[in-house]
């Protein structure tokens, strides 16, 4: 199967819209299993023989971090958190100039939560950047 940059030989991808990653990725691990696919032909890297596997590895790792957001955003406050607060949570031992970039992913999470319906925006302060001035609450509608 040819995975383009969804699967790469080493390392994991970068993409805009986690939710439509999300989605891709399990179409064409469903697609692997129906057709026992084994090989994986990435864009960049080597060949991949184990291809199940690496799709599982590439879902699993990202279902713990939008685990890992969620959960952190539940016991936040009332109010919600930000992306940066979230992250600065998340991401304890990672030191601080490394925690804008590292709350870009973040924002990839929420934002696939908010399409999931779990999270929804809370108070949106406009003049500030978006890691910073929207609040993220959990949705009622899910919870």
């Amino acid at each position: 199967m040819f995975t383009g940059d969804n699967v790469l030989g080493v390392g994991t991808s970068v993409f805009r819209d986690l939710y439509e990653y999300m989605n891709s990725l399990n179409k064409m691990k469903d697609a692997a299993v129906k057709d026992n696919v084994v090989q994986l032909y990435t864009s960049h890297g080597p060949l991949v023989n184990n291809g199940i596997d690496k799709f599982t590895e590439y879902i699993k790792h990202r279902e713990t971090r939008i685990a890992q957001v969620q959960q952190t955003v539940m016991n936040g406050p009332k109010d919600g958190l930000n992306c940066y607060e979230i992250t600065k949570l998340i991401y304890v031992d990672t030191p601080s100039h490394l925690i804008p970039p590292a709350s870009r992913n973040t924002m990839l999470v929420v934002l696939k939560l908010e399409k999931d319906g779990v999270l929804r925006r809370g108070k949106e302060d406009t003049s500030k950047d978006p890691m910073t001035g929207i609040q993220w609450v959990i949705s009622k509608a899910k919870y």
